[in-house]
């Protein structure tokens, strides 16, 4: 949004660079991942239980993660 403002003040166009972390910061984005969910209840009652498993691909940003898996 910067650029365009500033591009409509000077009246010339205008480059933003952003650095890689900026880049993560200012666009997020959300990685393919899978919800794997199992849930029950056993014949008597006497004990429910749900079993989830998230599954992330998160290619070559491994170290991004917790900042991509929305």
């Amino acid at each position: 949004m910067i650029c365009g403002l500033l591009a409509r003040k000077t009246g010339r166009p205008v480059r933003l660079i952003n650095s890689r972390e900026e880049e993560f910061q200012a666009s997020p984005s959300t990685s393919g991942h899978k919800h794997l969910s199992e849930d029950g209840i056993p014949k008597g009652w006497d004990d429910c239980f749900k079993d989830t498993k998230v599954v992330n691909d998160n290619g070559a940003y491994s170290a991004k993660a917790p900042a991509t898996t929305a």
